[in-house]
């Protein structure tokens, strides 16, 4: 099953990874969801989606950080 969830997730990183390596660089071990705790089994794929930048051009204040220039996104199986 697939979901599209647009909501906060807290992303806990995946334990024993060796820091700096490619291969690990950011990949996510457990998340908490909902107040329940799930185990990543496995990492399926990973993409970068782009803000939508054109909503910008009419708003008084542009957004700035890190959201303003999209987000990680993290196809997973976890239970």
């Amino acid at each position: 099953m697939v979901r599209h969830v647009d909501e906060p997730i807290e992303v806990r990183p995946q334990e024993g990874a060796m820091p700096g390596t490619e291969a690990t660089t950011g990949v996510p071990g457990q998340f908490l969801w909902r107040g329940r705790l799930y185990q990543v089994r496995e990492v399926i794929d990973s993409w970068q989606e782009q803000r939508a930048w054109w909503r910008d051009a009419l708003a008084v204040v542009p957004t700035a950080g890190a959201a303003a220039q999209g987000r990680q996104v993290w196809r997973v199986v976890a239970s």
